[in-house]
């Protein structure tokens, strides 16, 4: 395997047992090990710049395949990752297989079955929700309770809404325009007068 090779050129043997070891030259050596395939070369159906077929091992081939799909979920996982460097190796990979690869998997099964498109974050909160199994609070009629509200957007995130003081207090200082820009954006609401607040203004307005 210490052939000096150019590029497109490939070297290799089989064993007794059918392991292929191959070493196949891209811009850089290209060592593999397969029980599948053997040293074949096959048409990528792509052409360079030269307007030259380009074409790769089988073992390659089939490799770049199964690897797309193992580069988007990691790529997801990434976006919400619960990793930490200054946790031990063996509790990043347990978060890993917990936290992320499940995680993305079964917003995958989701997707699938539901046809309906929604971002990694708010699959998070649904999951949240529905493992912790948090009641609804209920409203008492003679108290006033900031309740979080149930209203959810096309791709799955919570519906968020002014907060009904902020902009009050925002446009009395500046105007309509200002209070629009400037209020608050917050997803819970007083379930007695069935307005959108954030809780600094709750705690002040009852």
């Amino acid at each position: 395997m210490s052939a000096q090779l150019k590029r497109g050129e490939i070297v290799g043997k089989e064993n007794t047992t059918g392991l292929v070891i191959g070493k196949w030259k891209d811009k850089r050596d290209v060592p593999f090990l397969s029980t599948k395939h053997t040293l074949d070369i096959k048409a990528t159906g792509k052409k360079n710049r030269k307007g030259e077929e380009v074409k790769k091992p089988s073992a390659i081939l089939e490799y770049n395949a199964g690897k797309d799909g193992i580069d988007v979920s990691d790529q997801m996982a990434s976006y919400f990752s619960p990793l930490r460097k200054t946790i031990r190796w063996y509790h990043k990979l347990m978060f890993e297989i917990l936290l992320n690869t499940a995680v993305i998997n079964s917003l995958n099964i989701y997707k699938h079955f539901k046809k309906q498109n929604i971002q990694v974050g708010a699959f998070r909160e649904m999951l949240i929700e529905s493992l912790t199994q948090v009641p609804s609070v209920p409203v008492n009629e003679d108290k006033h309770s900031l309740i979080s509200t149930e209203e959810r957007t096309a791709d799955g995130r919570k519906k968020r809404k002014r907060c009904i003081s902020c902009y009050e207090k925002k446009a009395r200082e500046g105007g309509r325009i200002v209070g629009m820009k400037q209020a608050k954006l917050v997803s819970t609401k007083c379930g007695q007068c069935n307005i959108h607040l954030c809780f600094t203004c709750f705690t002040e307005k009852h």
